[in-house]
């Protein structure tokens, strides 16, 4: 049985809640780290995730930053329309409506339907089909009526109740993409569906070896797409600021990889650990601990460590009303239940 589980590697608490204050600035065409601050404030202010500012710039938009598991593509395209749609909104309740609590008197965007992507989310335990429906974009409600978002067999987006079997499906690998395609479960109900896992997201190849008939003989991995290279005699190193290392494939041989650490919302360094040999794109500077740190306020002005680096924030700019101390110091609608200074 040729079988992968789903993966979440992008995970957003949201819940109802918020106030309607305007916005003063639209980010959408600002930097990556500023529309990634921006994105992580109004998820705080406008819902009640008190995960730190820079724990969620890093773990959950930073797309660019190598994850410690594979992102699917699904995941990749549900965070990145999340992301855009909060740096649009103008009020919590916008943000709200983002995250899947819409309005009753909310109108339609319009679409072409000939150009118009479907995509899916998963919001408050419901599979959401998210398409173009007559000229406008509507978001239709899969699990109400028994089925859940996923590819369908010409890998589009749609409604489906299973679109593989693992008995008789085997994982391959598209090389063009470097999406490797399993066959999983879905999740939280019945039947089954093809994943996509993005290893050319994070700038690899994919390579799959289906090995014998013995159920969980196959195996699939991500590798290097670029000059070959001896894994046994090729260490991690840095090129500027270009982390590169060579990928073991299944015959023993090896293709080099690259990650440009500073393309990200983080800017980051390559560094080489001289202890382990192993490298990793590293914090810029050491200014700060965001672990530490949790952030401080000075009337609405929100001053909070990034990956090393103190970030001023006026919570005005992203049209909430105030900063809020407290662990994590976040940006808020008001200074209610404020601790007391020691």
């Amino acid at each position: 049985m040729r079988q992968a589980g789903p993966l979440v590697l992008f995970g957003l608490l949201l819940s109802c809640g918020g106030g309607n204050a305007p916005r003063a600035r639209d980010w959408s065409d600002e930097s990556l780290l500023d529309r990634a601050i921006d994105f992580c404030l109004k998820n705080a202010a406008c819902t009640e995730d008190r995960t730190p500012i820079a724990e969620c710039v890093e773990t959950t938009v930073d797309l660019q930053a190598l994850p410690s598991s594979l992102p699917t593509r699904r995941d990749l395209e549900e965070l990145v329309e999340l992301r855009a749609c909060y740096n649009r909104a103008t009020t919590c309740q916008e943000v709200l409506d983002c995250a899947g609590v819409p309005t009753d008197d909310e109108e339609p965007r319009d679409c072409d339907p000939a150009t118009f992507g479907a995509s899916c989310a998963t919001r408050m335990g419901v599979s959401l089909l998210r398409h173009c429906v007559n000229g406008a974009v509507i978001e239709t409600d899969c699990t109400k009526l028994g089925l859940t978002c996923a590819f369908d067999s010409e890998g589009k987006n749609s409604c489906v109740a299973e679109t593989c079997n693992p008995g008789t499906y085997d994982m391959n690998c598209d090389e063009e993409s470097g999406n490797l395609n399993m066959c999983g479960s879905i999740d939280g109900g019945g039947g089954n569906m093809v994943y996509q896992y993005a290893c050319g997201a994070i700038g690899m190849g994919c390579a799959v070896d289906l090995g014998t008939e013995d159920p969980g003989d196959e195996q699939a991995i991500c590798t290097g797409r670029e000059e070959l290279c001896d894994p046994a005699a090729t260490a991690a190193g840095c090129e500027g600021l270009t982390l590169t290392a060579c990928i073991a494939n299944f015959d023993g041989s090896g293709n080099m990889a690259r990650w440009d650490c500073a393309a990200g919302a983080i800017h980051r360094l390559c560094f080489i650990d001289p202890a382990s040999g192993g490298g990793s794109c590293a914090v810029t500077t050491d200014e700060c601990d965001p672990a530490l740190d949790q952030g401080s306020c000075d009337g609405t002005s929100l001053f909070v460590c990034v990956d090393g680096t103190m970030q001023t924030i006026d919570c005005r700019e992203h049209g909430i009303a105030t900063c809020k101390p407290g662990t994590p110091a976040l940006c808020a609608e008001s200074r209610e239940d404020e601790p007391e200074e020691e």
